[in-house]
């Protein structure tokens, strides 16, 4: 299941997903590049426990063609929001994340913001965590969270905020200075 696709200044194509195995049902992060002219593979690879579902809900391209995407790993057990940085080359550099939801990433600049919990952090893209800002909702991410940052690094999230009646929902759309 593709979850997105982006392009590098090259055209590359990059695809960004889930695959399910057939035998223990389970699935993993799929990431890949393929050449623009003729679809050939230039790089794939999975990422994620064997034993556990994993899933990917976002990704993200810097002016470098570094890939980043992010997600909800070992979901049956704890539900670990990660993101990962893959060089244009396909090299892992690093996995980043803790909490319990969220799974989302925007790009702004030099900085990547990743939505997970109950906060939204900023990781430089060495992968070093710069800060961390809670979420003003009173209950964690669902996993259907947008994020985007503008030019000033200000971060812009919209997302479902539960009612007090389990039937009721509302659309939350939040702006965090940088």
């Amino acid at each position: 299941l593709a979850v997105g696709m982006v392009l590098d200044d090259s055209n590359n194509v990059y695809v960004c997903g889930r695959a399910t195995d057939n035998i223990s049902g389970y699935g993993d992060l799929i990431v890949g590049k393929y050449n623009p002219s003729n679809g050939n593979v230039l790089w794939f690879d999975f990422y994620g426990n064997p034993i556990e579902d994993d899933y990917v809900y976002s990704f993200s391209i810097d002016d470098s063609s570094n890939i980043y995407p992010s997600g909800l790993f070992d979901f049956s057990i704890s539900k670990t929001p990660k993101s990962i940085k893959y060089t244009k080359d396909g090299m892992q550099k690093w996995v980043t994340g803790n909490g319990y939801q969220g799974g989302r990433n925007t790009l702004g600049g030099n900085v990547l913001f990743t939505a997970e919990g109950d906060s939204i952090k900023q990781y430089n893209l060495n992968g070093t965590r710069q800060w961390s800002t809670s979420i003003i909702t009173p209950s964690k991410i669902a996993p259907d969270i947008l994020m985007a940052a503008d030019s000033s690094l200000n971060i812009y999230i919209a997302g479902r905020h539960p009612m007090p009646s389990p039937s009721e929902q509302s659309i939350v759309i939040k702006k965090y200075n940088s």
